[in-house]
């Protein structure tokens, strides 16, 4: 049994007026591979997916799941344009249970700072990003290369990266939160990763020649370019191993590339048809899973890091995941090929076996684990809802509205505060662990 979230809404930032590119509308959202941004917990591997950029003769991305998009009629109030709008009340608006700030135009992405005290977010049509102040919600934009389609955090070193569909990597000193420097690849950009303890960043190229551009993170070089497989969609870093692992949708394939020489070492094949499209890291047991979004429903592949032996856990159309590194427990956003029915699939990383599967209302956008308060976060894409589950008991214990097209979410290892990113709404929905705790108390 879940209860709803009773919202109170601030609104801060930005908000101007701007026309949303057509293929990133709620309805033509699926033509796109989704964006995904994932902060890794325990290996800090960040990934993103987004549209490759193809031509007519390039082959065209997969079509997943999708709905038109309702009416945010559950908002409470739109957020003002051209302008920034301060807190109206005295009491700090963070301690809110719900709280929605203004973004620029169609937000995609959202990590969280070193010290978890702000939100980067990486604004698609309108070429920037917001910092949002954890502890005031007030928010800066910063003007960043043309589309930007990844944003990754060192959390070592504080620098935010933001690679763009345009070639472009724009470096953000997060002491400062001004632009340090802009690293051209030549390549539009779709995914970007760090590794905290090298210092070095790499950035993903997305077409029928997918590259992987390494950067040295202490003078912003790049000291590589990789050939990876057919439009690769996502990357993860194995910190401990220092090895590299590159999904590539239409290559049915996944890149390794050793760290310690910047080299490709091996690709490894996946079933014809599988369409991976996100990969998570299981650093300690040296295991990198794979979900894949192909028909009929390949499931998940499991790759073993230092055999590179696969096998395959079927659950159904995979397209999102989240590693609770310690429950060892793997989130799955699923999808049944032959009912159409939605769900969060849970797989027991010991024992690789499926656990329970917990139904969802509609296509699953984005899914994060909160390791400290083992708890998930669904974004559903069409019901403009945020889901939480009780990673103890696996069940639904809260809903959440949230903005038009929720499609990114990170969480504050700190504070336990989640911030979803609005796509369509241009906005971010901040809520507190208490409004969480206090409905659950209620079930």
């Amino acid at each position: 049994m879940s209860a709803n979230i009773t919202a109170r809404t601030y609104l801060h930032g930005v908000a101007p007026n701007g026309a949303q590119s057509d293929a990133y509308r709620g309805a033509a959202y699926p033509k796109a591979a989704h964006l995904h941004a994932a902060d890794r917990a325990g290996n800090y591997a960040q990934s993103i997916q987004g549209t490759a950029n193809q031509s007519p003769a390039k082959p065209a991305p997969p079509s997943y799941p999708h709905a038109n998009q309702p009416p945010t009629s559950q908002l409470q109030a739109t957020p003002p344009p051209n302008r920034y709008a301060q807190p109206t009340s005295t009491r700090d608006p963070a301690s809110s249970g719900m709280v929605l700030v203004a973004t620029q135009s169609n937000p995609a992405a959202v990590v969280v700072s070193r010290d978890s005290d702000k939100y980067y977010i990486a604004n698609r049509t309108s070429n920037s990003v917001t910092v949002v102040c954890g502890r005031t919600l007030a928010a800066k934009n910063i003007a960043v290369g043309i589309d930007p389609m990844a944003i990754a955090i060192n959390r070592t070193t504080d620098r935010i990266y933001v690679a763009t569909n345009t070639g472009n990597i724009t470096v953000i000193e997060g002491q400062t939160n001004t632009v340090v420097t802009s690293i051209l690849t030549g390549t539009p950009m779709i995914a970007i990763a760090v590794n905290p303890v090298t210092n070095t960043i790499y950035a993903i190229a997305s077409s029928d020649l997918g590259t992987i551009s390494v950067i040295d993170g202490a003078n912003n070089n790049v000291i590589a370019t990789l050939a990876a497989g057919i439009y690769p969609s996502a990357v993860g870093i194995n910190i401990i191993t220092n090895q590299i692992y590159v999904v590539n949708q239409f290559s049915d394939s996944i890149t390794v590339v050793d760290g310690h020489s910047n080299t490709v070492v091996d690709t490894v094949g996946l079933r014809k048809n599988a369409k991976p499209r996100a990969v998570v890291i299981n650093a300690a047991c040296n295991k990198v899973y794979v979900a894949n979004a192909g028909t009929p429903g390949f499931g998940i592949s499991i790759i073993d890091g230092a055999s590179l032996h696969v096998r395959n856990v079927p659950v159904g159309r995979a397209f999102e995941m989240a590693f609770n590194t310690v429950t060892n427990k793997i989130y799955i956003a699923t999808l049944d090929y032959a009912t159409g029915a939605n769900a969060v699939t849970v797989v027991n990383a010991e024992t690789e076996a499926v656990e329970t599967v917990i139904p969802m209302p509609c296509f699953t956008s984005a899914l994060k684990v909160d390791v400290g308060s083992n708890k998930i976060y669904i974004a559903n894409q069409a019901a403009d809802t945020l889901t939480v589950i009780d990673g103890n008991t696996h069940t639904i214990i809260a809903q959440a509205p949230t903005g038009s097209n929720p499609i990114a979410i990170a969480v504050n290892p700190i504070t336990h505060k989640v911030v979803i990113a609005n796509f369509n709404h241009s906005s971010v929905t901040v809520i507190a662990p208490d409004a969480v705790e206090a409905v659950g108390n209620h079930v």
